[in-house]
């Protein structure tokens, strides 16, 4: 028996149950997140939850990752 459900019987369910009446979707989910703060958290060389740390606490074992770099330095050498 697998231990996982498959596409079949996901399809199957989806397609045949609605749902309750009062179901409420959260939308809140960033919006009192300021972009600073999202990048320091997520997208920053020292992020807290980075995705090469996801990677790490997956197993992972090889991983390579760069520093971001400023676009604006990078954009002069092409400036007309």
């Amino acid at each position: 028996m697998a231990d996982y459900t498959t596409e079949k019987e996901l399809r199957a369910l989806f397609s045949t149950t609605a749902p309750n009446t009062d179901h409420k979707v959260s939308l809140e989910a960033l919006i009192s997140l300021h972009a600073q703060d999202f990048y320091k958290l997520y997208l920053g060389d020292d992020a807290e939850f980075s995705m090469t740390k996801f990677y790490e606490i997956r197993g992972e074992q090889s991983i390579t990752t760069s520093l971001w770099s400023d676009p604006i330095g990078e954009e002069t050498k092409y400036a007309n």
